[in-house]
């Protein structure tokens, strides 16, 4: 799952990939995910149920905009019932 950490210094946002298998997530969920910033050289840190949260949330997101979009389309593919003859 990709996240990113944005850099105190420079603001720029640094990102990540964490492991999301099972044992991953309950070995890591209250540990620190610590990552080098290529932007300051600096190591900065998130605890791992937060990224992990993040990512879900973020998946869900678009997910769902794909959904949307996708019965957007299809209502756009359909005749219109309301232009029927008389």
């Amino acid at each position: 799952m990709g996240s990113a950490i944005v850099c105190p210094e420079t603001g720029e946002a640094m990102p990540f990939r964490i492991k999301t298998d099972a044992k991953t997530v309950v070995q890591a969920w209250n540990h620190f995910v610590r990552v080098r910033c290529p932007h300051c050289g600096e190591p900065h840190a998130r605890i791992y149920k937060e990224v992990y949260m993040e990512g879900a949330l973020t998946g869900f997101q678009d997910d769902m905009a794909l959904v949307l979009l996708d019965q957007q389309l299809r209502s756009r593919s359909q005749p219109n019932e309301t232009t029927r003859e008389s």
